[in-house]
């Protein structure tokens, strides 16, 4: 019963009444208090970093710290997502089941490519619209987006990034359809690709708009440092010969 979720284990999400009424509904402490109680969670602590769709908080499990993302159910922004999603957006009877649905996926997708070698966050257990995935960074902040830094070894990065790209559409079959500086965190000089619900297999319709897009914005913004060539990235992703 929602009664007997033990409110200590909570009490550490700080006190913005906004932010407690749009992320803790009523919906998600149950499946916070499930994760405890299946000993994937034992605190949540405070707030990493807030989306559109949602937001990380920082946990702990055991001796471990934990990235907790939580999607919100009442606010998020999800502008095409059917797009997406292989039934178009439909098939989904209400708004909390939709975003179920696209936590599923995001959990599903890191465990993909976390499997066949791609550097992302390990996940670790999901419920409903909460992901348990491995905290990136030190004891004393998060990990930088790559948006945030200026990089030392830009080349290493870029061929790192292309590596990885070149995985998820070899090995996985996919593409990740919103890849940009936004949604790689700099991990001490390593690239950690994150937010991938979205990711669509190779044989969606839209696949290859997607990976160009994905490559365009790879392009811009390693342009900076270097001259990037589109077509030959494209072609090195696919591994065309």
């Amino acid at each position: 019963m929602f009664s007997e979720i033990d409110w200590d284990k909570l009490a550490r999400i700080g006190k913005d009444r906004k932010t407690e009424d749009e992320v803790f509904d009523r919906g998600t402490l149950h499946s916070l208090y499930k994760l405890m109680e299946e000993g994937e969670l034992d605190i949540l602590d405070f707030p990493l970093s807030t989306g559109k769709e949602g937001n990380v908080f920082r946990g702990t499990s055991g001796d471990d710290v934990v990235a907790v993302k939580i999607y919100r159910v009442s606010t998020a922004t999800f502008k095409h997502i059917g797009k997406y999603l292989p039934t178009h957006g439909g098939g989904y009877r209400n708004r909390r089941q939709l975003i179920y649905a696209w936590a599923r996926r995001e959990y599903s997708h890191l465990a993909k490519l976390w499997k066949v070698g791609v550097r992302v966050p390990q996940p670790r257990a999901y419920v409903n619209n909460v992901v348990i995935m491995e905290y990136v960074g030190t004891k004393s902040r998060p990990a930088p987006l790559l948006h945030q830094v200026i990089l030392p070894d830009p080349v290493r990065v870029y061929q790192r990034l292309v590596r990885d790209l070149g995985v998820i559409y070899g090995k996985a079959r996919m593409v990740h359809a919103d890849f940009s500086e936004y949604n790689v965190l700099l991990d001490r000089g390593v690239p950690r690709i994150i937010d991938v619900g979205q990711m669509v297999s190779v044989d969606h319709p839209q696949a290859e708009e997607f990976l160009s897009r994905d490559v365009g914005n790879l392009a811009r913004y390693f342009g900076r440092y270097f001259p990037v060539d589109v077509k030959t990235v494209l072609a090195a992703i696919r591994g065309d010969k």
